[in-house]
């Protein structure tokens, strides 16, 4: 690569601790302000691809590999254009392209080329909708093998904001890449829908991020994410089938969190909390339909801040840099669901390898053992074993997923009504994750990284199996839903066997990562970092944990303070559940009726609190009502979220 101008840190220019000016040179060192001791400045070498008629103005009839080459014939020149429905035209606008079209389906695509397996890319332009609503498609990076599209990263472009939006994406070629391209897919909701936007310039930039010149007190840290994995199906709790053997010797050489939890019982909703510190509601984000707001400050983005070179590999496309999840990364890999995690480490392993020497942060988030639960090949079978002998239920089949108590046409297997089969599949899929985990701190020690890095291990939130009526299934406030694994590894840093029985959440692993690496901690983040309760000994933490699910005044709040009562309350903070979970931990008997007054004082110290809490950031408005691209719908309903 021949490199270019130099760039600031991933993401758009500041927030707290955001640099003021960018960085105009390469390989240059200094010191941030605030930030303690001198830190590396990022070197990150940017080349501009040379992109063909980046106005998408020129229209001489010689737009290529599709229609016909004659005179203005209303296409790009430079680009392949294979519509499949209706029409789409450009023409000069006020700032930039206007573009319009009749009941578009199809996709246009720049000019290939070359590319590897690794390389990293920017793409960026401008979008005004005006007063359209009609969708104008999804705009993104795309990767090609041997002339075949491999991957891509597609940013839909909404119509509800008003105003000229910068549009940025960031997307890295996965494993067997050697093209790359700029691809436009239009997916008109209807025949007839026709609207226009004003698209600006666009451009195309490859670029490699690099963080040498300083070792910092914590070189390499991974925050990893896994997908619906309930604490009490772990080993590592206590769980009879052997699950976690990695989990519980990484715990053991480590620490282990056993009463952490969530902030939400969706991934999105809960992910975002984790990577920003910030609740749900101040986000704006209690369910899955919500992107990550662009002013929220990111852990990535912290991290780039600090010198380090960022990484994202992601098995889910709720994730997606469509949903703003690609902030502040310098490589965003983002893989289909139901990606097994031996192929999200075909791009991870190699990336750890070549970064050996680098300041990193690296986020894997991992699909298994989200439903369906189909093992991958050399998981283990838990068929026959004496969970499986003593489960003897048979479940009937239905088509949707909330509205059982039936197996969810998503997650049903064929033939297969015995509960048994889903559960140890479930757990099966949990064991294989469990030995992923294992290689990746075996790929850290075999580079002699072990004694630099640390490792955390948690998932987005856990699942119903059947409790509750609730059957294979998330989006609840009990514990199955939210309670989490939560594992730290840092050789040298975090005392061998270290249990901590205090209650921590998913705000509260920034700061700690933060801490540990020697960083500021930026003001506004909810969490407090857990290092000195990893450290044995005692840790600022929160009066209340809690959890939230529902939109509107269908909000409830799962609130637990320092005694056995749990409470589900309303949007307005009034209790409507209460459990004892030190008597009842399987959440069986409301206890709300015989024990009202303690609950109503719990509830009104909750409203106290939480008001402080979000005396900063507030309450988000509600997310307006927007139609779901068919893309979106097909990947949901995959998911089990839409019926």
């Amino acid at each position: 690569m021949t490199p270019g101008t130099s760039l600031p840190p991933a993401g758009s220019a500041p927030r707290s601790v955001r640099l003021a000016l960018p960085l105009l040179l390469t390989g240059c060192t200094l010191a941030l302000a605030g930030a303690g001791p001198t830190r590396s400045a990022l070197q990150v070498s940017s080349e501009p691809l040379d992109l063909p008629n980046p106005g998408l103005l020129e229209d001489a009839g010689k737009a290529y590999g599709f229609g016909d080459a004659v005179a203005g014939n209303g296409l790009p020149d430079g680009w392949r254009t294979s519509l499949k429905e209706g029409s789409v035209r450009y023409a000069a606008g006020g700032a930039g392209t206007t573009v319009s079209w009749t009941g578009a389906k199809g996709t246009v695509l720049s000019k290939l080329w070359p590319a590897q397996s690794g390389d990293s890319f920017i793409l960026r332009t401008s979008l005004d909708t005006g007063a359209t609503r009609s969708q104008p498609g999804s705009l993104g990076i795309a990767f090609l093998a041997k002339g075949e599209l491999l991957d891509y990263a597609l940013h839909r472009l909404e119509t509800e904001q008003s105003g000229r939006q910068p549009v940025e994406i960031r997307a890295s070629a996965p494993v067997g890449t050697d093209q790359v391209a700029v691809r436009w897919v239009w997916n008109a909701p209807a025949p007839g829908a026709a609207g226009q936007v004003e698209l600006g310039p666009l451009s195309l930039t490859r670029v490699r991020a690099q963080s040498r010149s300083v070792v910092f007190p914590l070189q390499h840290v991974f925050l990893v994410t896994i997908e619906t994995f309930r604490a009490d199906h772990a080993s590592l709790h206590g769980y009879p089938r052997a699950t976690t053997p990695n989990l519980t010797r990484l715990a053991a050489q480590g620490a282990v969190l056993r009463t952490h939890s969530v902030q939400a019982p969706y991934t999105r909703p809960s992910l975002s909390s984790l990577v920003t510190s910030r609740y749900p509601v101040s986000l704006g984000i209690t369910e899955n339909v919500p992107p990550l707001p662009p002013e929220a400050l990111t852990v990535a983005e912290m991290f780039a801040d600090q010198g380090y070179v960022t990484s994202a590999f992601v098995a889910q496309f709720l994730l997606s840099a469509h949903y703003g999840f690609n902030q502040g990364f310098h490589d965003f890999y983002n893989h289909p669901n139901d990606t097994p995690t031996a192929t999200v480490y075909r791009d991870l392993l190699p990336w750890v390898r070549s970064h050996a020497a680098d300041n990193t942060f690296s986020w894997v988030h991992l699909f298994d053992p989200h439903g369906p639960y189909r093992p991958p090949e050399g998981a283990p079978s838990f068929a026959g074993d004496a969970l499986w002998t003593a489960d003897t239920r048979t479940l009937p089949a239905g088509a949707g997923k909330l509205t059982g108590p039936f197996i969810p046409g998503y997650v049903a297997d064929p033939g297969k009504a015995e509960r048994r089969h889903y559960v140890a599949s479930y757990d099966a899929e949990i064991a294989y994750v469990d030995a992923r985990i294992g290689e990746l701190v075996a790929t850290l020690e075999s580079l002699g990284l072990a004694q630099r890095s640390m490792v955390v291990i948690t998932a987005d939130h856990g699942e119903s199996m059947t409790d509750h009526d609730r059957w294979f299934c998330h989006g609840s406030l009990y514990e199955h839903d939210l309670h989490v694994p939560m594992v730290v590894w840092a050789p040298g840093r975090v005392r061998p066997g270290t249990v901590v029985e205090a209650r921590s959440t998913h705000l509260d692993i920034v700061p700690t990562l933060l801490d540990y690496a020697g960083s500021p901690i930026p003001a506004g983040l909810k969490g407090r970092s857990l290092r000195g309760l990893l450290d044995g000994g005692k840790s600022a933490t929160q009066t209340f944990s809690v959890a939230v699910v529902g939109e509107g005044e269908d909000e409830r709040v799962a609130v637990r303070g320092d005694g056995p009562l749990k409470l589900i309350v309303d949007r307005q903070g009034q209790p409507v559940e209460a459990y004892d979970l030190t008597r009842d931990p399987a959440e069986l008997t409301d206890v709300l009726a015989g024990r009202r007054t303690e609950a109503e004082t719990l509830a009104a110290a909750y409203r106290s609190w939480m008001a402080g809490q979000l005396a900063d950031d507030g309450r988000a408005a509600p997310t307006p009502e927007r139609e779901l691209s068919e893309e979106e719908i097909e990947k949901l309903r995959a998911l089990g979220y839409l019926e």
